[in-house]
């Protein structure tokens, strides 16, 4: 729990001023964030729920890499062993 000495250094620490209203309602707020803290990390860290939802991994497959005749056999155009491509602007 924050007291009100503690709000006062730290409105004063970081150069802030609140009304007496201001002061009560922030140092509520900052009570029920600081009691909502606490209440999650006194959560148990129970693993094993997770591993229900955990996607199923595949098995990696190795494929041989395409040489670059396969590729370019599907080119409609190629020069000296690349795609060419139209120049930008042309048909």
């Amino acid at each position: 729990m924050i007291k009100k000495e503690e709000l006062k250094l730290l409105a004063q620490l970081s150069k802030l001023s609140f009304s007496q209203g201001e002061e009560e309602q922030l140092q509520k707020e900052l009570n029920s964030i600081l009691l909502f803290a606490d209440q999650i990390q006194g959560i148990k860290n129970n693993k094993e729920w997770i591993s229900e939802y955990a996607c199923e991994l595949r098995e990696d497959e190795i494929i041989l890499p395409v040489s670059q005749e396969e590729l370019l056999a599907n080119a409609p155009t190629k020069k000296n062993g690349f795609f060419k491509l139209p120049r930008r602007g042309e048909g």
